[in-house]
Protein backbone atom coordinates (compact mmCIF):
# COMPACT_ATOMS: atom_id res chain seq x y z
CA UNK A 1 0.00 0.00 0.00
CA UNK A 2 1.13 3.40 -1.07
CA UNK A 3 0.17 6.73 0.81
CA UNK A 4 -0.40 9.73 -1.05
CA UNK A 5 -1.07 13.36 0.15
CA UNK A 6 -2.45 16.48 -1.25
CA UNK A 7 -0.20 19.15 -1.14
CA UNK A 8 -0.60 23.18 -2.64
CA UNK A 9 1.08 21.57 -5.65
CA UNK A 10 -1.02 18.44 -5.95
CA UNK A 11 -0.93 14.77 -4.96
CA UNK A 12 2.44 13.56 -4.45
CA UNK A 13 3.38 10.40 -3.39
CA UNK A 14 4.27 9.97 0.50
CA UNK A 15 7.33 7.05 0.94
CA UNK A 16 7.74 7.29 4.11
CA UNK A 17 4.72 7.81 5.54
CA UNK A 18 5.67 10.93 7.53
CA UNK A 19 4.02 14.14 5.38
CA UNK A 20 1.37 16.27 6.86
CA UNK A 21 -1.81 16.37 5.71
CA UNK A 22 -4.67 14.33 5.09
CA UNK A 23 -3.43 11.13 2.99
CA UNK A 24 -4.84 8.75 0.63
CA UNK A 25 -3.93 4.77 0.68
CA UNK A 26 -3.66 2.85 -2.62
CA UNK A 27 -2.87 -0.60 -3.28
CA UNK A 28 -2.28 -1.15 -6.85
CA UNK A 29 -2.71 0.37 -10.12
CA UNK A 30 -6.03 -1.41 -10.20
CA UNK A 31 -6.92 0.39 -6.78
CA UNK A 32 -5.70 4.00 -9.17
CA UNK A 33 -7.87 3.22 -11.89
CA UNK A 34 -10.87 3.13 -9.82
CA UNK A 35 -10.30 5.98 -7.82
CA UNK A 36 -10.60 7.69 -11.78
CA UNK A 37 -14.34 7.27 -11.36
CA UNK A 38 -14.26 8.81 -7.46
CA UNK A 39 -15.11 12.78 -7.67
CA UNK A 40 -13.56 13.15 -4.11
CA UNK A 41 -10.03 13.07 -5.18
CA UNK A 42 -9.48 14.62 -7.91
CA UNK A 43 -6.07 14.28 -9.80
CA UNK A 44 -5.02 10.92 -7.23
CA UNK A 45 -5.04 8.10 -10.34
CA UNK A 46 -3.02 9.96 -12.59
CA UNK A 47 -0.38 11.09 -9.64
CA UNK A 48 -0.86 7.23 -8.90
CA UNK A 49 -0.51 5.80 -12.38
CA UNK A 50 1.96 8.32 -13.62
CA UNK A 51 4.52 7.97 -10.74
CA UNK A 52 4.26 4.87 -7.85
CA UNK A 53 2.70 2.56 -10.18
CA UNK A 54 4.24 2.76 -13.40
CA UNK A 55 5.97 0.00 -14.91
CA UNK A 56 10.28 -0.01 -13.44
CA UNK A 57 9.26 2.02 -10.35
CA UNK A 58 11.17 1.48 -6.96
CA UNK A 59 9.13 0.42 -4.09
CA UNK A 60 11.67 1.25 -1.53
CA UNK A 61 11.97 5.06 -2.67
Amino acid sequence: MRRFVRTAEGWTADGRRRAQGRGAYLCSSACAEKVIKNKRYPGLASAALGTVFKVGYDVND
